[in-house]
């Protein structure tokens, strides 16, 4: 339970995508004039089911400016932020993240001032990403979200003597920053650096570019390039499936080294998965990649795990009869081939597969 003076060290927070799903407020400002909008959603249908989850994508927002005072907050700090982007931006609609500088101004006072936030969105960095922007609009993508004004964010920590961290260069996907606040006698030089390394030289944007390249041209990679990309994704299982048909099609005919390579990844990313009952089975591919270097006994370990957590499904009964049987096991090949026969009487690999096991037992 955090309260105030319970904390021993600062707080550290990690905010990834979480500032664009809370409440914002909308500002139109020109010329040093300023509104605040009222928001109207409209469906292109009745919506009997206001609470039914698709209805958001049949609406359409619209923003009307309405006149507001200086002091629109009533909040010393709200409101500074606000009459500074009447003097410098010149015509735009201004996205204000009221509700994530409530959130952090609470922490901070759980924290006694001192506070680490790293956060990761879609989100304006910059004062001149603010202006000249046309009205906002919403994102759907499994749920809802809003861009986030991280620069208003920075303001806030620099107005009480924080750091803003943010880097140089634009980031194209997602931007990475980072707010402090507290005293330090040289400024947190170690925290700057560890921003600088993980962040400014080769953050998560750089790396969600290098995936969209390789989903672009996987085919035409080799293995040692295939293998560099999982191992700069740190064994991603999400980013092994992407990749997964070309390991197939290349791990056979690869030098005995790199196949070695190969199943020294496979059981890097088998020991980094985390079932959340994904669509595609992991452990499957996995066993499937095993078998075809000749590595039975650890693609029946994943076959199982396939059967596991996916229930029995003929393929997997099959592959792992397969393994079952290349290991000597006859009744553990014969019980799944009969119980892959039982889900689809018909399938021909698994119906030679039986005949096969029944010649060994009845020669």
């Amino acid at each position: 339970m955090l309260s105030p003076g319970a904390l021993k060290n600062p707080l550290v927070l990690l905010a990834n995508y979480f500032f664009d799903s809370i409440p914002q407020d909308v500002f139109r400002l020109e010329g040093g004039d300023l509104a605040c909008c009222t928001v109207t959603l409209t469906s292109s249908q009745r919506e009997p089911d206001r609470s039914d989850p698709a209805m958001l994508r049949r609406l359409s927002i619209d923003f009307e400016p309405r006149g507001c005072p200086a002091d629109y907050y009533h909040d010393p700090e709200l409101d500074a932020l606000l009459s500074g982007y009447c003097r410098s931006l010149v015509d735009t609609y201004l996205l204000f993240p009221c509700a994530a500088i409530r959130a952090l101004r609470s922490l901070s006072t759980l924290a006694g001032g001192r506070l680490l936030l790293l956060t990761g969105d879609t989100a304006q960095v910059l004062e001149q990403d603010l202006d000249r922007r046309s009205a906002p609009d919403i994102r759907i993508h499994g749920s809802f979200s809003m861009r986030v004004n991280y620069h208003t964010l920075g303001q806030w920590a620099r107005g009480r003597g924080g750091r803003y961290m943010h880097t140089a260069h634009r980031q194209a996907q997602i931007a990475v920053c980072a707010l402090v606040l507290g005293e330090h006698p040289s400024e947190f030089p170690e925290t700057r650096l560890a921003f600088a390394e993980a962040v400014e030289r080769a953050g998560p944007d750089e790396f969600f570019l290098i995936k969209c390249g390789v989903e672009k041209n996987s085919p035409a990679l080799d293995l040692e390039e295939l293998l560099a990309y999982l191992r700069l994704s740190a064994w991603d299982p999400r980013l092994f499936l992407d990749v997964f048909p070309v390991l197939l099609e290349k791990a056979p005919a690869a030098a005995p080294r790199w196949q070695e390579e190969i199943c020294h990844a496979v059981e890097a990313v088998g020991e980094n998965y985390y079932h959340l009952g994904e669509e595609r089975d992991l452990p499957f591919s996995l066993g499937v990649l095993l078998y075809r270097l000749g590595r039975v006994a650890r693609a029946l370990h994943f076959f199982e795990c396939s059967l596991s957590l996916y229930g029995s499904s003929t393929a997997a009964l099959y592959n792992a009869a397969m393994c079952s049987l290349h290991l000597g096991d006859i009744p553990a090949a014969s019980e799944r081939t009969r119980l892959a026969l039982e889900i689809d009487p018909g399938f021909e690999p698994v119906k030679k597969l039986r005949l096969q096991i029944q010649k060994l037992t009845n020669p």
